[in-house]
């Protein structure tokens, strides 16, 4: 669960990236370790490897896994990576990835080293393979690190991994539009620039798509992106003063087809909670979670405060959420829910908030036992959700869900 980084632990790590993200980082220099020369750490000792249990549809148990491990479901079943040799140096560590299947099967996929941050949030599935990104390397030095488009081929039980830019961002958008796999990058250099990559899977080839000048008079800076069916939404941020924030629509082609302003939807939302001009400045923060329900739903999530969900034909907000609201991750149609922090909200009923004939729907989830919370959701296409779930001893587990 430590590298996650849900919105309410990273707004630090983000804002103090963010600075970044516009004009680049200037790249400093480091070994191939990743460590200062000369160092060397003692090995610490390790501490018994918490468990926690995996439940299905109905409450039966499917399994146990490592506490320190962050799930999404998806249609093929769960899949989960696990925190292991954490190097406090570095800011890195070891991650291991398995696929976990509703009879109880497990299989080991493979494992990374030297990981400075996998995108969790953005982890989609197409075509047999899971895909995600990660920063290879410390984030701590602010040295440029390269960032690999992540492939988990569920068939050949592998991991297959493709460099897309030797000036990664680590807080990336994956997305999949026209049988090809998106990936939105701030370079960390001194060209000011946000890309869209394109991945073919047939060919296994990467290419520029898209680029944006991050600069004051340029043509804006990318906030995230997501796929339709025909095509992909990227969100605009433009950078003449205004932090006017556009949802704009792209075909197959990457030929722009439309845009929709939706800053005042953001304003809106932002100030049933801050101050105004605490809430004008909410559509330029960098943005975790963004996904879109009957191409017509926009459901966000930035890195600050705001939730929210805008119709984008009408552009009118649907639903405002605070700090406290947090987005489902997953492929699946997103929701919107309230994690339960507080131990005094345990055995509470959980409370989310998805689209339904056009309109947002609350549903209310019973805990099967009275003692337990809801921390996270992901969703998966066919409408199954995996909670993530918190007792008043702390212990974990996953409970799969069907929301259809």
């Amino acid at each position: 669960m430590t590298k996650r980084l849900p919105a309410f632990i990273a707004l630090a790590i983000a804002f103090m990236l963010a600075i970044c993200a516009l004009p680049g980082c200037k790249s400093s220099k480091k070994n191939n370790s990743g460590k200062p020369d000369g160092s060397s750490t003692a090995a610490p000792e390790k501490e018994p490897v918490k468990m926690m249990d995996v439940y299905g549809i109905g409450g039966n148990k499917i399994a146990s896994i490592p506490q320190d491990s962050e799930a999404t479901v998806f249609d093929s079943g769960i899949f989960y990576s696990v925190t292991k040799d954490e190097d406090e140096e570095t800011s890195t560590y070891t991650a291991e990835y398995h696929m976990l299947s509703e009879d109880g099967t497990d299989v080991q996929l493979g494992s990374l080293a030297f990981v400075g941050y996998e995108t969790s949030y953005a982890r989609t599935e197409f075509g047999g393979c899971i895909y995600s990104t990660y920063t290879e390397g410390s984030l701590a030095d602010f040295s440029k690190d390269n960032l690999y488009l992540l492939r988990f081929d569920l068939a050949a039980k592998k991991i297959e991994r493709y460099l897309i830019s030797e000036a990664g961002y680590p807080y990336t958008s994956v997305t999949v539009a026209n049988g090809k796999i998106l990936v939105m990058n701030y370079e960390q250099d001194d060209s000011s620039a946000n890309t869209v990559y394109e991945f073919d899977p047939m060919f296994n080839k990467v290419r520029k798509v898209l680029t944006y000048t991050a600069t004051p008079g340029g043509t804006g800076s990318m906030r995230g992106i997501c796929g339709t069916t025909d095509g992909f939404i990227l969100l605009r941020l433009d950078l003449s003063g205004s932090n006017k924030l556009y949802a704009e629509r792209y075909d197959t082609g990457y030929n722009k087809v439309s845009e929709t302003l939706i800053s005042d939807c953001i304003v809106e939302a932002a100030g049933k909670f801050l101050t105004p001009g605490d809430a004008a400045q909410e559509p330029a923060h960098i943005v975790f979670g963004l996904r879109v329900s009957d191409d017509r739903y926009l459901f966000y999530r930035n890195a600050s405060t705001t939730c929210a969900v805008i119709d984008l034909e009408t552009a009118n907000l649907l639903f405002a959420g605070d700090s406290n609201c947090e987005m489902s991750t997953g492929d699946g149609t997103p929701v919107v829910f309230k994690p339960q922090y507080a131990k005094e909200e345990s055995g509470k009923s959980f409370s989310i908030t998805g689209i339904k004939g056009g309109e947002t729907a609350a549903i209310t989830v019973a805990p099967a036992d009275s003692s337990q919370r809801l921390f996270s959701i992901s969703a998966a296409k066919n409408g199954r959700v995996l909670m993530r779930l918190i007792g008043t001893d702390s212990t974990h587990s996953y409970l799969l869900y069907d929301l259809k």
